[in-house]
């Protein structure tokens, strides 16, 4: 009884659609959260860098500096393991074909588009273009680059397949966010069509800084 009132539910459009704009929305959530991380654990790293080469004016001992430095690295290698960078995004886009396999569903299309690179500033919102009034502010900079990669994807499914599908995808825990996501489903609801657009998200050091 209880699978026939859940069918009957999902029958509708509309509750198909909120359903599925509930599971990706947790994957554009966890974007800021993650990289406003990984900024203050960077700072706090090149902080200690700095500390470290002034050594001689403070009283610090090696042995502080060198647990200081580790706590941080540690620290930003978790957020660090979460970005997906030029050399790790067609290794995310083998892991989405498997996944797709593993749902039960079938691939429709799959496109990992060219990356593109824009300076970080303080607080800035990787959804965003860039707060470009700010750029030639040095106050605001960071002496990071932020990247980003078009992936969109088109499948199909039963609506149990789909929606194995993203929550595997989210539970791989890494810097993507949903551009769009559009839904469309046959005359008799029993097979579902998902075009699912993400950016995939990674920080670099700024070239501008390496040549300082």
């Amino acid at each position: 009884m209880a699978k026939s009132k859940f069918h009957t539910f999902m029958n509708h459009s509309a509750n198909r659609t909120l359903l599925f704009c509930t599971a990706v929305t947790i994957a554009i959530v966890g974007v800021m959260p993650l990289a406003n991380a990984w900024f203050e654990q960077s700072n706090r790293r090149l902080e200690a860098d700095t500390v470290r080469s002034e050594v001689g004016e403070l009283e610090v001992t090696v042995e502080q500096l060198q647990n200081m430095l580790a706590d941080c690295r540690n620290e930003t290698g978790g957020l660090e393991a979460q970005m997906i960078d030029a050399a790790q995004a067609e290794k995310f886009r083998d892991q989405i074909v498997e996944l797709v396999r593993t749902s039960d569903c079938r691939l429709r299309n799959l496109t990992l588009g060219e990356r593109s690179h824009r300076r970080c500033m303080q607080d800035d919102n990787p959804l965003s273009d860039g707060d470009f009034n700010r750029f030639d502010d040095e106050e605001y900079m960071t002496p990071y680059e932020l990247e980003s990669q078009p992936l969109e994807l088109v499948v199909s499914g039963s609506f149990e397949s789909i929606q194995a599908l993203l929550s595997k995808t989210q539970a791989l825990q890494r810097l993507f966010s949903t551009q769009s996501l559009e839904i469309h489903t046959d005359q008799s609801h029993s097979e579902i069509t998902l075009q699912w657009e993400l950016t995939l998200f990674s920080l670099v050091d700024s070239p501008d800084d390496e040549q300082e």
